[in-house]
């Protein structure tokens, strides 16, 4: 962060680095994000001497509509930014650089000024995992009509019902968590007190937000506010098993999660005997098929014999899991697509290896028909083996996540970083480094080359098929039992032969 004296200098990358939907953080990406209607030419950081000297009213106009699209993108974020400020009394130019165990602690720290309590040192503390949240392995293939069931704010919830804090951890405590830790039903632990500050506080917000005109600038900062305040009450359980925190806890947080898989597991047997099918779930979720007539006895055992708050988060109209937990697409009752964990939402995979795997995923999410979803991804196959596709979607971006001298592996993309700085680029922790795979018979990092020194006859197409491609849209049909190989071969089959 630089600071300037007299000025908040906020960077709206760091917002960006917030945004998991953002593969890529660029402001097309961000504002894209947003929904803001901005007109951006496309013109490459690495063109723009060049283009200055043969294209000057382009740059103008190129920097005139970037300098639109920032000011359009902060004025949609700026209640948000100000109001998480407010509430954390960190600048509004720190508190998007700042991680979420800060944002907490510097709300707990000023909680503790009004309520008197005094604020522990910060410790030198050796990292120690524990157990999280329940992750029930999904059934492979694909599902219709699966509702999704969404626990309200579980872990703050859990830390309010039982209690649970530093302070009120003892050994004769009466809340007895199911890995054994105890904590004393009262007085009020400080985690619980802030926690119900917190949310008392959004009530609020919220009944307010109900009384002004929708859409108006006093619905829009109350907005932003309620959102404010949701995100620090949903990191205050993270926030205690950070190392780095001043009320670091591990009794705490292992307790939180015990309590919250405990919460699931039963959830999952109450399904189950009330006649429903669960064919995932994951830390607060629970994913149900076979649920219609049924759903709202479960919500009103839960409300009941749980004493905590869940409801219907949406229904997908089909949803495809593939072997892997926390990587599912899924098409809803508003025809909305929702993919997660997937390559085509991951920024490490080239742009046509997303674009493929996420239209396949559409077909087959729309149609429910595996051999239309299969023809869209030989479609991309085609495009490649003709070279038909830009340079820049097949651009590879990975993270520089540390000092490139303690990079012992010969990564494409280190390699490609080593280069640039050897001609004069300056390349720190955090940045992208974005390279193509060439033609050549080295290994892969040796036939890496930065993206802006690519043309088309140098590209290694067959790279793109074989090992981005083809990849990419095998995890989607493979869950529908559709070999691999089928993707690579053309022409027209029979229904059973995808499946062959």
């Amino acid at each position: 962060h630089v600071s300037i004296r007299g000025r908040l200098n906020i960077d709206l990358e760091d917002m960006a680095r917030d945004i998991p939907e953002l593969t890529v953080e660029t402001l097309e990406e961000l504002v894209r994000f947003l929904g803001l209607k901005v007109e951006l030419d496309t013109v490459e950081e690495y063109e723009l001497a060049e283009k200055w000297r043969d294209d000057r009213e382009l740059v103008k106009r190129y920097s005139m509509q970037r300098a639109e699209a920032i000011l359009k993108a902060f004025e949609s974020i700026r209640d948000f930014v100000f109001s998480l400020s407010e509430l954390t009394r960190m600048p509004a130019d720190y508190v998007l650089t700042a991680s979420a165990g800060f944002r907490v602690e510097n709300y707990l720290m000023s909680l503790a000024v009004k309520l008197g309590e005094l604020i522990p040192r910060r410790g030198e503390i050796t990292h120690v995992s524990y157990p999280g949240g329940l992750v029930k392995e999904p059934i492979r293939g694909m599902h219709e009509d699966v509702a999704v069931l969404d626990f309200k704010s579980m872990y703050p919830s859990l830390i309010i019902k039982y209690n649970i804090s530093f302070d009120t951890l003892s050994e004769d405590g009466e809340n007895v968590a199911p890995n054994g830790y105890r904590f004393r039903a009262e007085p009020e632990g400080f985690l619980p007190r802030a926690l119900k500050t917190l949310l008392e506080e959004r009530g609020k917000i919220q009944a307010m937000l109900k009384a002004v005109p929708p859409g108006s600038v006093e619905a829009k900062i109350l907005d932003a506010r309620q959102r404010a305040v949701k995100i620090i009450a949903n990191a205050i359980y993270g926030y205690t098993g950070w190392a780095g925190a001043r009320w670091y806890s591990r009794e705490v947080a292992e307790a939180t999660t015990a309590w919250g898989r405990e919460v699931i597991s039963s959830t999952i047997r109450k399904a189950e005997e009330l006649g429903m099918k669960v064919i995932y779930s994951d830390t607060d979720s629970v994913f149900l098929k076979d649920h219609r007539g049924k759903l709202e006895k479960l919500v009103e055992w839960i409300e009941k014999d749980l004493g905590l708050e869940a409801k219907l988060e949406k229904v997908f109209k089909r949803v495809i899991f593939t072997e892997a937990k926390k990587r599912y697409a899924g098409i809803t009752e508003d025809e909305e697509i929702e993919i997660v964990g997937l390559e085509a939402v991951r920024g490490d995979w080239s742009a046509i290896a997303r674009q493929a795997q996420r239209e396949t995923a559409e077909v087959l999410l729309r149609t429910g028909d595996p051999s239309l979803a299969l023809r869209k991804a030989r479609e991309y196959v085609q495009q490649l083996r003709s070279e038909e596709v830009e340079l820049r979607k097949l651009i590879i971006w990975r993270q520089i996540t540390r000092s490139l001298s303690e990079y012992s592996a010969t990564q494409p993309h280190i390699v490609v970083a080593r280069r640039l700085m050897n001609e004069g680029w300056k390349i720190q922790p955090g940045d992208k480094v974005g390279y193509i795979i060439t033609r050549g018979s080295g290994p892969l990092y040796s036939r890496a080359k930065p993206y802006f020194e690519v043309s088309m006859d140098e590209v290694d197409w067959d790279y793109y098929v074989e090992k981005q491609v083809v990849p990419a849209c095998k995890r989607v049909l493979e869950a529908v039992g559709v070999k691999a190989e089928k993707i690579l071969e053309s022409g027209e089959r029979t229904l059973m032969d995808f499946f062959g």
